[in-house]
């Protein structure tokens, strides 16, 4: 007898989608009130941020996917930059629930972008929206 998973519920506009923060100058920053652009910038050609759904699960839940997505880096989980689901939607851009095996409470915000010669250019514009919008949430103790 296996017990399927249960549904994942839809992005309500007010949802807060959290993008993990690995770098500790960043999350400094970010916990000043100043999140930094590259933190929602991906890899030149990536069309999808990948976030959490902050509203799903305990920040303590989240943390410990965000410290294994940390080991796999060799890196360290400092908390998130979040914005809202209704926000992150703006500008071309769309939202959807994609659950993971490890990770039932990611998303993804697509960017939409066409392929161009300005491309890094659109890439780096919706980043710096992004981050201005976001606000600072640390990893619990």
């Amino acid at each position: 007898m296996s017990t399927a998973a249960p549904p994942v519920p839809p992005i309500g506009p007010a949802d807060p989608l959290g993008r993990e923060i690995f770098s500790q100058w960043d999350s400094v920053r970010a916990a000043r009130g100043n999140v930094p652009h590259k933190v929602f910038l991906e890899k030149p050609g990536v069309n999808a941020l990948s976030v959490d759904r902050l509203d799903l699960a305990p920040d303590i839940v989240l943390a410990q996917i965000g410290d294994k997505n940390a080991e796999r880096r060799n890196q360290t989980f400092y908390g998130w930059a979040v914005v809202s689901a209704e926000y992150a939607a703006t500008n071309g851009r769309t939202v959807r629930a994609v659950a993971l095996p490890d990770n039932p409470y990611h998303a993804e915000i697509q960017l939409n972008i066409s392929q161009s010669s300005e491309r890094r250019d659109v890439e780096k514009q919706h980043a710096v929206e992004l981050a201005a919008a976001a606000s600072w949430r640390g990893r619990p103790s």
